[in-house]
């Protein structure tokens, strides 16, 4: 019992009275009289704390803001890389220290009341939300920061990112968009504006504007591959943005060939990820294109070296098994229809699968 007690008591006393992040956001101290030079001084300091916070110099953030705040108790900058370092010490330890976390929060609703049009200090309680789990209040805060700074680059960022993490692909765009009229060469906003335009084209609601968003997404691939040329999504995701092209345009109808431009470009972007990298998903998707172009030994080869890399990949164990029951070849067939049925198939799949299995 005392050992149980004395842990309390412990426990207690390293995390000290509980904060209310409410009470602190209007609990706003007093304005100071400064001459103009003591103000400069403590505007720069806040400045830099807020740099250093933000840049992950956590304890150089927190002496600079102290003396910051010294000078004068109303420097929000300051407020809130105060906030920054005490997120940064909540998160030393697993779960987050409660009373760090709500101190961050506290600090962090401080300085928004104090310089509520200042987009650093909005930025930085827009990062605290986004860890919180709250990417909605996040996203909210960043859209107030951009309606006064729009471009202001660290909130386009992070809002793009919130937006894109969210499935929001369509708002994840419009500030990408944004973001790389500022940083054109900015390898993660290219990647993400490609992947946006390839979702986006799954849910259109037609067959030309899903054709407009593949053609987008492969243009926007082809952009961020200029900057990240060996770059295996890169790859894969242009080479799948274009065949999807070809299957909506250029496939053909009632048995007549259609225009395979597009197709033969996807082929040569598999076989080029093939040979740079040890993924299944280049191969499979190169056996794929052959086979459409009705070089069906090719497809076959191409199938089979995916599942050397990858001996459970599903895709290539069904199509390969396609391929040889087409072929009336069932004794090849069957073992990989078996070994298709202990990955991860959709119920449709399975269903299919096991079906094939009872064919004699």
């Amino acid at each position: 019992m005392r050992k149980l007690l004395a842990l309390a008591l412990g426990i207690a006393g390293c995390t000290g009275p509980s904060v209310d992040p409410q009470v602190m956001a209007v609990d706003l101290p007093a304005p100071v009289e400064l001459a103009a030079p003591e103000r400069e001084r403590a505007v720069g300091l806040a400045a830099t704390a807020l740099a250093d916070a933000l840049a992950g110099r956590f304890e150089a953030a927190q002496a600079g803001a102290e003396v910051a705040l010294g000078i004068d108790p109303c420097q929000a900058q300051a407020r809130a890389a105060l906030g920054l370092a005490a997120m940064h010490r909540a998160q030393e330890e697993t779960p987050p220290r409660l009373f760090d976390w709500h101190r961050a929060e506290g600090e962090l609703l401080r300085a928004r009341a104090l310089a509520p049009q200042d987009p650093e200090v909005g930025v930085s309680l827009a990062r605290f939300y986004a860890a919180d789990g709250h990417g909605r209040a996040a996203l909210g805060v960043l859209e107030a920061v951009l309606a006064s700074a729009p471009q202001h680059e660290p909130a386009l960022r992070l809002a793009a990112r919130l937006a894109y993490e969210a499935s929001e692909e369509r708002r994840a765009r419009s500030y990408l968009a944004r973001l790389l009229t500022l940083a054109p060469q900015d390898q993660d906003a290219l990647y993400r504006m490609a992947v946006c335009e390839q979702v986006m084209a799954d849910r259109a609601g037609d067959d030309a504007a899903r054709v407009a968003a593949c053609k987008r997404a492969a243009e926007a691939f082809v952009e961020y591959r200029a900057v990240a040329a060996n770059d295996l999504d890169g790859q894969l995701g242009e080479a799948l943005a274009r065949l999807r092209v070809w299957e909506l345009t250029g496939k053909g109808q009632a048995g007549k060939r259609g225009d395979d431009t597009e197709l033969r470009a996807a082929l040569a972007l598999y076989r080029a990820a093939a040979k740079s990298a040890p993924s299944a998903e280049a191969p499979y998707g190169e056996g794929f294109a052959l086979e459409a172009l009705g070089d069906l030994a090719g497809a076959r080869a191409a199938y089979e070296v995916a599942l050397t890399r990858n001996a459970t990949h599903a895709p290539s164990l069904l199509n390969l098994a396609a391929l040889h029951a087409t072929a009336g070849e069932l004794d090849r067939a069957r073992p990989l229809w078996e070994r298709a049925l202990r990955t991860g198939l959709t119920p449709f799949e399975r269903r299919k699968v096991e079906a094939l299995l009872t064919v004699k």
